[in-house]
């Protein structure tokens, strides 16, 4: 296991992976949906981490709230990887919205990587 602090690109790097390849993430929510909640000031408690529904505005408001409490200081949950060694394999087991919260703003993120053989 590792605790690192790394940044976006850093991590699409290594997974070879390109800005915005929206493939790769569990969940597809533009830039521009976020945005619409954040301009709004629509936030939602997402301490409780209960999802209301499955929509991608769902998804977009969770994403902005968590935002809003990044640009207010709040440190967050590390988000959790699980990888092969050559990062050749990996899944994001726990933090999709976190991650693309962090993503939205270029900002490096904490991440705890968990190797597997």
């Amino acid at each position: 296991m590792s605790l690192d602090y790394i940044g976006y690109f850093d991590t699409l790097k290594h997974f070879g992976l390109s800005y915005g390849d929206k493939k790769n993430f569990h969940i597809i929510v533009t830039d521009e949906q976020i945005q619409s909640y954040i301009t709004n000031n629509n936030f939602i408690d997402v301490s409780d981490g209960i999802h209301l529904n499955n929509s991608s505005e769902h998804h977009a408001q969770r994403i902005a709230s968590l935002i809003d409490l990044i640009k207010k200081g709040k440190k967050l949950n590390s988000v959790i990887v699980y990888a092969n060694d050559q990062y050749t394999e990996y899944e994001i087991e726990d933090g999709y919205h976190r991650l693309r919260a962090y993503q939205f703003l270029k900002y490096s993120f904490p991440c705890k990587i968990f190797y597997l053989g």
